[in-house]
């Protein structure tokens, strides 16, 4: 699962108290939450093609895009800074 990696860059995070803190944890959140709801939920009209559960793909993965780059910025920061 591709969510293990984003949970440590997560941790990382939280352990250096870093800016976007709580927006990173709302849409990491948001992200898994999707998941759930897709999985196994809407798993079968998602391989169907239905609406809802592309939508509910859809975001997903773009709170997930935005979370992991909101993550590395943060990190990026941090390690320029020390």
């Amino acid at each position: 699962q591709y969510m293990i990696w984003i949970f440590g860059l997560l941790a990382v995070c939280a352990l250096h108290d870093m800016p976007n803190f709580k927006r990173i944890f709302g849409l990491v959140a948001v992200s898994a939450c999707m998941g759930q709801v897709l999985y196994p939920g809407f798993y079968n009209e998602y391989m169907n093609g239905e609406l809802i559960p592309l939508i509910v793909q859809v975001i997903r993965i773009f709170t997930l895009i935005a979370a992991t780059y909101l993550m590395w910025a943060n990190l990026r920061r941090a390690l320029v800074k020390s």
